[in-house]
């Protein structure tokens, strides 16, 4: 049984320190500010999206949901990203729990930019993949 402990433990060791959010986080797609709206919710529909960052100058600078696009440009749907929307790539993958279970998904950030996202449904995802999810 001791043997089984250790083996536990040693695995619960990896999850914690070399399994990371980038390991999960799917790369953030994303559209201009000035693209219509009405044609963006419909390719977030298309590919079943709720989420879509949106990029002015070459930097994502806060994301579009899909259920509030109307007409008009994207810019004027757009939510600002704050401190808790946000998370390291390189944040251990068991940190993650707490988060995703205030929120439905939280942007990754590489570096200083956003680059990813990881919503509950990745998470669900790789924990089909992981059976240390069940601790």
């Amino acid at each position: 049984m001791k043997q089984l402990k250790s083996r536990a433990q040693d695995l619960r060791i990896l999850f914690e320190r070399n399994i990371t959010v980038a390991d999960i986080a799917e790369k953030l797609k994303y559209c201009n500010g000035a693209d219509d709206a009405l044609v963006i919710r419909q390719h977030m529909k298309d590919l079943d999206f709720d989420v879509f960052g949106i990029e002015e100058k070459g930097i994502i600078c806060g994301y579009l949901e899909q259920a509030s696009l109307e007409s008009g440009p994207c810019i004027q749907y757009q939510h600002e990203f704050h401190a808790s929307d946000l998370i390291a790539e390189s944040t251990p993958l068991i940190d993650l729990l707490p988060i995703l279970r205030d929120g439905s998904q939280v942007f990754v950030l590489d570096r200083n930019r956003v680059s990813g996202i990881v919503t509950r449904g990745d998470y669900k995802k790789h924990q089909s993949e992981c059976c240390f999810l069940a601790w």
